[in-house]
């Protein structure tokens, strides 16, 4: 497998300041409201499988391969030559994240597989759906060799993994859709399947990003947490709470800021403001 071009990464495109004077009015208009009353959905398991569903053609959401220019310090520890490396995902979905960034990893496209060491990946889903859908994916065939795939909610149990083996852990647009009081369970797990030293790779919606500004006041669900009409949840993320969350969770943060992306729409020139947060944790290595 030959390496695919390099990827321009951007997180700065714009003064998060923008963001404030309309959200700050979004949140004053939401919080006007009575908080609605507990949704009659299943859960997010639920919601999720009826959502990878809907999309079996999997390209719902495009593949992220920027991720190995916006996280080079975990993709080093990859690739780094000294021992065999354990790498985990979480919220695998079909792929989106999980196959642009082995495809980008020298040890995974080149030793992994037939008992050679490299990189072993270990995917995971709440949804069984998605699982499913991982492993019809024409990519799957070619890293099937080094990439174990399975069903885990881990907001409420472990990581299918032996505790403290994960060097790099990826939670990409996941724990924004777990609920809000089960974030530090899900920290928890994550940490305690990592290695001293290992590396927890963050990216999600960030405070005021442009779909926060989208919801209705009936879909909020308490603090910065909305449910979609399909059930499933999103939480956007404030920098200095995210820092305490991962904190409180054990982890050394590292970096925690804000990737702020505008994009433009081609047909109508319309300039849509992305806000991520993005952080690297790691786990000290006296633990």
């Amino acid at each position: 497998m030959s390496a695919p071009p390099p990827v321009t990464y951007f997180d700065d495109d714009y003064n998060w300041d923008d963001l404030s004077t309309p959200g700050n009015d979004f949140m004053k208009a939401v919080t006007s409201h009575p908080l609605p009353p507990s949704s009659d959905a299943a859960g997010p398991k639920t919601a999720w499988n009826g959502f990878h569903a809907n999309h079996r053609s999997a390209t719902f959401f495009r593949p992220k391969r920027y991720l190995s220019a916006e996280f080079p310090t975990a993709m080093a520890m990859l690739d780094s030559h000294s021992t065999p490396k354990i790498m985990l995902e979480v919220g695998c979905g079909a792929g989106a994240a999980l196959f642009p960034v082995l495809a980008m990893s020298e040890r995974a496209r080149t030793e992994s597989g037939s008992g050679r060491g490299g990189v072993k990946c270990v995917a995971i889903d709440v949804s069984e759906t998605a699982v499913e859908l991982l492993r019809e994916q024409k990519e799957y065939e070619g890293v099937k060799e080094y990439v174990e795939s399975h069903v885990c909610d881990i907001a409420r149990e472990p990581a299918p993994v032996d505790e403290s083996s994960v060097d790099v852990v990826f939670l990409i647009f996941c724990l924004s859709a777990i609920e809000p009081e089960l974030f530090p369970s899900a920290l928890k797990n994550l940490h305690a399947s990592m290695k001293p030293g290992g590396l927890l790779c963050f990216r999600d919606y960030g405070k005021f990003d442009m779909t926060m500004l989208r919801f209705s006041p009936s879909q909020w669900r308490g603090g910065m947490t909305f449910q979609r009409g399909d059930g499933t949840l999103s939480s956007f993320f404030e920098v200095s709470e995210a820092e305490r969350m991962f904190q409180e969770a054990g982890f050394v943060v590292e970096e925690c800021k804000y990737a702020l992306v505008e994009n433009v729409n081609r047909k109508t020139g319309a300039r849509l403001k992305r806000c991520f947060l993005h952080a690297l944790l790691r786990k000290g290595m006296n633990e």
